[in-house]
């Protein structure tokens, strides 16, 4: 298949969740990015810090598309997919991609949920 036709088909299935009802982190521009641009770059510290911070919205993409909560889990950080979950990160919002946070988990082979105080299945 060519790589035409392997975005086609992704933006097939993303576009079949979307319409079963699955919320997506697409098309949020004007949304606060802070969150998810801290996790993208690794700096947890300012994650944490953002979290504390009322009205930050734990589900908003960054300015990638890309929502904090997948960002920790491709980076295997437990302690900051915890916190994400307990403010209320969603486990099940896909990328404009069609990822979940628990497929990134899967396709890295990492060990999220070993030692995670919140259920894998929470990601599912």
């Amino acid at each position: 298949m060519t790589r035409t036709g392997v975005r086609l088909r992704v933006s097939a299935v993303a576009g079949l969740l979307l319409a079963i009802g699955m919320p997506s982190a697409a098309g949020a521009a004007d949304r606060d990015t802070r969150l998810a641009d801290a996790a993208m770059t690794r700096d947890m510290a300012a994650v944490r810090t953002l979290l504390q911070q009322r009205g930050v919205d734990v589900n908003a993409p960054g300015r990638d598309g890309t929502p904090a909560l997948h960002w920790a889990v491709r980076v295997n950080d437990l302690d900051t997919t915890s916190a994400l979950l307990r403010a209320g990160a969603d486990p099940k919002l896909i990328t404009r991609y069609g990822v979940t946070p628990m497929s990134l988990a899967a396709s890295s082979g990492n060990a999220l949920g070993q030692g995670c105080s919140e259920p894998l299945w929470l990601l599912s």
